[in-house]
């Protein structure tokens, strides 16, 4: 009697003096390989998955507005609620928020960038920062 030497298709060979547990490793049909690879896919299923934060609805972003400037020129914008600011090109123009949530924005190179500011509730501010000589 001898033991099988599994091969991916269940047949394997018997190996001289092993013990004899099984004939062909099957369970209900199954190989040993599809067996051990439906219980790790049970046991994924089964566990707990982590769900990333679901975002929150886009809201309406309102008209893009374009602010013009010179290099080396500084402009200040006056939003409520700012919660972030983005800016597309930090080459081109610095973004700080200040005091009071307003926004100054500075002429660094000659370009265009693009300046998002998100609010508390959620909506979105764009602007077209123009920057010229």
């Amino acid at each position: 009697m001898g033991r099988i030497l599994g091969e991916s298709s269940g047949i394997g060979r018997r190996v001289p003096g092993s013990h004899h547990l099984a004939s062909r490793s099957i369970i209900h049909g199954m190989t040993a390989r599809r067996v051990a690879a439906w219980l790790l896919g049970a046991v994924l299923l089964a566990a707990p998955t982590a769900h990333a934060a679901t975002p929150a609805p886009a809201r309406e972003v309102a008209d893009t507005r374009t602010v013009s400037l010179k290099v080396g020129g500084k402009s200040e914008l006056k939003e409520s609620n700012v919660s972030r600011v983005a800016v597309s090109d930090p080459d081109v123009a610095d973004i700080r928020v200040g005091p009071g949530d307003r926004i100054e924005v500075t002429g660094r190179s000659v370009g265009t960038t693009q300046l998002t500011v998100w609010k508390t509730d959620g909506s979105q501010m764009r602007y077209s920062i123009v920057i010229s000589r």
